[in-house]
């Protein structure tokens, strides 16, 4: 029954994608405007990789790595509001099956899930046992290195942001004017994770609620 089960699930996405590459021919760019969108998954996480993430790595925070892999947004800002009230970050090695997925990092420090932001504030960087002596917090579990050749750096494991309690139907009817925007195309982002432009791969616009079929 699986078997059949992930049959059905990749024909499905086969489907979807022959779709979206045929709508994909004739459609036109989007003009440049303010406008409100809402992101599927594929998108959400590549932004929270990316503004949300990197710059919660302590060594970045610290300007450790600033000429290499970049720095962060938010230094020096632990305990202030950086989002919206409903945003709440976390980072999880936990999470069984998933990429991110370990039980105890490089210093031998065990895993645990980690809250970065939560309601909107601040509240933690990713630590390794060096850095979290300089913030006087507990290692965080996240320095690991990607084979023995490497040394190890602090980076994230399952990066998230938490779930809100709105379905995207309900979004979508919330817009007066939006799209609809699925999956990373091109990222483009400053060193310190601040300023960012990161393309789709598709959209479709919403009107007074509904997503336009053209």
């Amino acid at each position: 029954m699986e078997q059949i089960s992930n049959k059905n699930k990749i024909q499905h996405s086969a489907q979807e994608i022959a779709l979206k590459a045929s709508q994909l021919i004739d459609a036109k760019p989007a003009k440049e405007e303010k406008a409100t969108v809402v992101m599927n998954p594929d998108f959400v996480s590549l932004l929270t990789h990316e503004i949300l993430g990197h710059p919660s790595e302590a060594d970045r925070v610290l300007g450790k790595e600033m000429a290499w892999a970049g720095g962060a947004w938010w230094k020096g800002k632990i305990g202030e509001k950086i989002g919206s009230e409903k945003l709440n970050v976390f980072d999880d090695p936990t999470i069984k099956e998933s990429l991110g997925w370990y039980y105890f990092d490089d210093e031998g420090v065990k895993t645990k899930k980690t809250t970065l932001v939560e309601n909107g504030i601040l509240k933690n960087h990713m630590q390794n046992r060096e850095t979290a002596e300089i913030f006087d917090t507990p290692s965080t579990g996240n320095m690991r290195a990607t084979n023995y050749r490497f040394m190890p750096l602090i980076r994230m494991a399952c990066t998230c942001i938490g779930n809100g309690d709105w379905n995207v139907n309900e979004m979508i009817k919330e817009v007066k004017n939006g799209y609809l925007i699925s999956n990373m195309k091109i990222p483009s982002i400053d060193m310190k994770r601040y300023n960012w432009s990161i393309s789709c791969q598709y959209a479709q616009k919403i009107e007074n609620g509904r997503l336009q079929i053209y």
